[in-house]
């Protein structure tokens, strides 16, 4: 059986998990940074114009998908300026933040799956003219622990408040 260089890869699953529910060196997880919000704070805005906690993973799930949806070859229509970039919290009450979170820890595990089946030659394949699926896998990452950061801050905000 041949044996595929997964070094890259591995690397990159290793983050996803440890974003998820695993060690940071910078912080908690997200698992953790997120499970003391019950379903009212979830949907607070603690100052005009700033996200809540449930609009923040929304939009992570969102691009989430996008690379799962990319990497599956399924066509994507989300944008910037796509309404599912950044539904609002009217939109995501009646989904429920306990089924949000689910819906992102699923999407977590699918991604990783999805991985495991490839090798470092993948993350070389373009996904769309001039861009790699090593530079959306990256991005991903990178996006991840932004807003981990922003629920951070979205949380000391938060207990001002109350």
């Amino acid at each position: 059986m041949e044996q595929f260089n997964t070094i890259q890869l591995t690397r990159i699953i290793a983050q996803l998990k440890a974003i998820w529910d695993g060690k940071l060196w910078a912080d908690v997880n997200l698992k953790e940074k997120v499970s003391a919000i019950n379903e009212t704070n979830a949907f607070i805005q603690p100052v005009k114009d700033m996200r809540s906690i449930a609009e923040i993973v929304s939009h992570m799930l969102a691009w989430r998908q996008y690379t799962i949806n990319t990497i599956k070859g399924i066509s994507n229509t989300l944008t910037m300026e796509s309404p599912d970039n950044w539904k609002s919290n009217e939109l995501l009450k009646p989904i429920g933040w306990k089924n949000l979170l689910d819906a992102f820890e699923s999407s977590n595990e699918e991604l990783i799956t999805l991985l495991n089946e490839k090798d470092d030659a993948f993350l070389k394949q373009e996904y769309v003219s001039g861009s790699r699926f090593e530079f959306l896998l990256e991005g991903i990452i990178h996006h991840d622990i932004y807003h981990l950061g922003q629920i951070g801050i979205t949380l000391k905000f938060l207990s001002l408040t109350q």
